[in-house]
């Protein structure tokens, strides 16, 4: 991890490395697989919340503010925390954004060669089959 993170050259578009949640993992014997995810700050849903309806919306009630708390809590979760690294035992594992972009940067680490083999922004790079 700290090789990686000492060498990695991150997207144009990404933000400062220390805005991501850094989750790793060997994929095979020689390659380490990385994910880096953006970790959003919890926002307050108890204001301004609003229910999408067929003719426009309407205030959220405590009981759907309260399962939208839950949600964004265990994606938190999920995700980590910026700033943090996590080492799992699989790839398979790792969290997955379904957005686009650099909220997701997909990384494959050559130990051996002490080089990346991929390097990009979610959406930007494909998924070698390894």
């Amino acid at each position: 991890m700290e090789e990686i993170e000492r060498t990695i050259r991150l997207p144009r578009d990404a933000d400062p490395l220390e805005s991501y949640a850094r989750h790793y993992a060997f994929r095979g014997l020689q390659t380490v697989e990385a994910v880096y995810v953006t970790s959003y700050a919890q926002p307050n849903l108890r204001e301004g919340m609003e229910v999408m309806t067929a003719n426009g919306s309407r205030p959220a009630t405590p009981r759907e503010i309260a399962e939208t708390e839950a949600l964004d809590a265990l994606s938190r979760e999920q995700w980590g925390e910026a700033g943090k690294r996590y080492w799992h035992s699989t790839p398979d594992a790792f969290p997955m954004l379904s957005d686009g972009g650099c909220d997701q940067i997909s990384i494959l680490y050559d130990v051996a060669a002490k080089r990346f083999r991929m390097n990009g922004c979610s959406g930007e790079v494909p998924r070698p089959n390894l």
